[in-house]
Order: structure tokens, then C-alpha cells, then sequence
């Protein structure tokens, strides 16, 4: 729990010094790719149930939920999500909600322009206000360093 915890502050840390380099996807691209690694954040100061999706091709190849305690005066409470949608490419959608509310949805390719073979991705409630955001970053390469990655990114 603590590993957790501060690699969650570390994360916070390094997520705040490259925020202008994350890019949010707008459009779905057809490209084919790999999601190393997931996780789910709580920044708010309230308790927070989560459902996280991962569709591949269209079809749901995971589906999990995940309660999240409020964050504290200097951890961020988060869990890492399990990799039961493998290491097939494809291309990759993830859509999340809290707490029964309307469903947010990210294309994996479109955030990293359908370039990347491997992404890390994070669902964040509270970090920007009241919203829940999916971030999609291109830095698989970091995956052994969180603990839960996907098995074929750690290798």
C-alpha cells in the first residue's frame, strides 16, 4: 500500500510537469496498438465507485469496478486495473464512469495519434475539477515500474 502510494505522488508529480504534453483524443483513427498498463485515480475528497471498460475492435474484452477512497493530505488513493484483455493488438477504446454517472469514452489510438504500439492509460476522478478524464500516454517503456502492469509489458 505505501509502494502504491508513492508511486501514485510520483506520478502526480511527473503528470503535472509534462500536463501540456498529454494529448486527449477527439476522433477515432484505425490503427492497431497495445494497452500495457491501467489504472484508476481518486483526487477528490469524497469516496468514489468505479466501472472501467476496455473494448478492442468493438468487442468488450474487460469490464471492472473499483472503489476508490478519497484522496488524502498527500496520497492520491488509486488501484491498478487487471490485464484480462491480453496481448492482442487492436484498436483499443476505454470508457469509465463514477458512481452510475454517464459514461466517458477515449480512443486509445486517436490520443497518441495511432503511432504507438504500446500505451499506459489512467482514469482520473477530481484531478480537473468534477470530471473523470482517461489519460493515454506513449510511455510504455515505463510499465515495469508500475506495479500490475500488463505481463507481456513487463517482460
Amino acid at each position: 500500500m505505501k509502494r502504491r502510494s508513492l508511486l501514485t505522488s510520483v506520478g502526480v508529480a511527473m503528470a503535472a510537469s509534462s500536463a501540456g504534453c498529454v494529448e486527449f483524443a477527439r476522433d477515432t483513427i484505425d490503427s492497431s496498438g497495445k494497452i500495457g498498463w491501467l489504472g484508476v485515480d481518486n483526487y477528490d475528497t469524497e469516496p468514489h465507485q468505479f466501472e472501467v471498460q476496455v473494448k478492442r475492435d468493438g468487442t468488450l474484452v474487460h469490464e471492472s469496478s473499483h472503489t476508490i477512497q478519497e484522496r488524502g493530505a498527500n496520497i492520491v488513493h488509486g488501484e491498478d486495473v487487471d490485464c484480462t484483455w491480453g496481448d492482442t493488438a487492436g484498436t483499443y477504446r476505454i470508457r469509465a464512469r463514477t458512481d452510475g454517472t454517464d459514461w466517458v469514452e477515449q480512443s486509445v489510438d486517436a490520443a497518441v495519434d495511432g503511432t504507438v504500439g504500446c500505451v499506459t492509460a489512467r482514469v482520473t476522478y477530481g484531478d480537473r475539477g468534477d470530471s473523470l478524464d482517461i489519460i493515454v500516454r506513449e510511455n510504455c517503456e515505463e510499465v515495469p515500474d508500475y506495479p500490475g502492469g500488463c505481463e507481456f509489458a513487463n517482460g
